[in-house]
Formats: C-alpha cells, sequence, structure tokens
C-alpha cells in the first residue's frame, strides 16, 4: 500500500449571535471589552464627539437637540458593522489551548472520515485509492494532515490529480458543509458560535510526502 499525505491550512473562526447582542448603553459597551477581552474605544470616542457637537449646536435657539440616548443609539448603529469585525474573528491552532485543539481536531477529523470521500473520487477516477482520512495536525502552521492510501503508485500528474480534489472538497464540497456547523457546545465555548474552516483563499492544500 503506498500513502501520500496532504495538508489543509485550517484557522477556527469565533463569531458572536448578533441576533442576541444588546447595546443600550455605555455600560454595555464595557461588558462586551470585559467579556470578548476586545478594544471598543472608537466606540465611546465617536460618542464623546458627537455629543460634544450637539453641545456646539444646541447654541441655536431652532436647534432641536437630540438626547444621549439618541445620541448613542445613532453612534452604535453607524458602527454596528465595524463593532460585529471586532467581536468577530479567525485564529489559528497555536493561538489556542492544546486540549482545544485536541477537541477540534476530533470533532473534524470524524466529520471528514465519516464522509468517505475515496468513494466519491473513485466513481470517477481509476488511482487504485482505498481511503482518504484525516490523520493528524501541525499546531505550529495551523494544517490538519489528510492521508491517501492507494494499492499502487501514483504519477505527479496522478497525485496533482487528487490534491485538487481534497481542495476542492475543502473548498466547495464537504468543507463548505463543515464550516457552517456550529461547534461551540463541543468545547465548551458559551459566548460565541465556533466554526472550523478548512481553506483559505491565499493557501491551497498542498502535497507533503
Amino acid at each position: 500500500m503506498n500513502t501520500y499525505r496532504f495538508e489543509i491550512p485550517t484557522e477556527i473562526s469565533y463569531c458572536v449571535d448578533e441576533s442576541n447582542l444588546s447595546i443600550d448603553n455605555l455600560k454595555d459597551i464595557k461588558k462586551l471589552e470585559k467579556i470578548y477581552d476586545v478594544d471598543l474605544d472608537f466606540v465611546i470616542d465617536e460618542y464623546e464627539y458627537k455629543i460634544e457637537m450637539e453641545d456646539e449646536a444646541s447654541e441655536d435657539e431652532d436647534y432641536i437637540r437630540l438626547t444621549k440616548s439618541e445620541v448613542f443609539n445613532m453612534v452604535i448603529n453607524e458602527l454596528w458593522n465595524d463593532i460585529i469585525e471586532i467581536l468577530n474573528y479567525s485564529v489559528k491552532f497555536n493561538s489556542l489551548e492544546e486540549n482545544i485543539v485536541n477537541q477540534i481536531y476530533k470533532i473534524t477529523s470524524n466529520n471528514f472520515n465519516n464522509s468517505h470521500l475515496e468513494k466519491y473520487f473513485n466513481r470517477k477516477n481509476d488511482l487504485g485509492i482505498i481511503s482518504i482520512s484525516m490523520n493528524g495536525f501541525d499546531v505550529d502552521n495551523s494544517v490538519l494532515y489528510v492521508d491517501v492510501n492507494t494499492n499502487r503508485e501514483l504519477s505527479n500528474n496522478e497525485i496533482d490529480e487528487i490534491c485538487k480534489y481534497i481542495d476542492g472538497q475543502c473548498s466547495d464540497g464537504w468543507g463548505e458543509g463543515f464550516e457552517q456547523q456550529d461547534i461551540s457546545s463541543q468545547i465548551g465555548e458559551e459566548d460565541k458560535y465556533v466554526y472550523v474552516r478548512t481553506w483559505n483563499s491565499n493557501t491551497e492544500v498542498k502535497f507533503i510526502k
């Protein structure tokens, strides 16, 4: 049996539930900063700037001044997308605790291996593939390893063909469906949704041995 190993670039995405996200006052901003360990001072700065503008504009007797609550709501509406972008983020394996990485790998590999991708490949190709399975990861490089076992030696062109197939599965096939599955409850994450992304627009699946 011949074994060919490929590496899959992997990121872990953390996303807030916008439908349950309520920001009604400055205290809520401080709570978010504490819960998610982020810097939202730009929201406070914008709020204070607009309050100053209201103070100056109110010197005009005909100007109808906005309340502080109205100003705050206006700022939140204007900066909502920026706030969400900061609260949602992606990380590599080396940014996570070892036990979390192990759990993520277990969840991802079980899902990948239960997909039996070799069956779909063998329907259109005759390269003697016995199995396509996820077997390990590299924390420092944030990649997952996929091993392809065959009953004969493959040519370079055939290896490239398999590499493209795995890359396609990670971006448009298996991976497209898997990255929409929230695994937060499985890894003990309470504050955010967690997704595994097995593709990167700047990095493709690579054959390594």
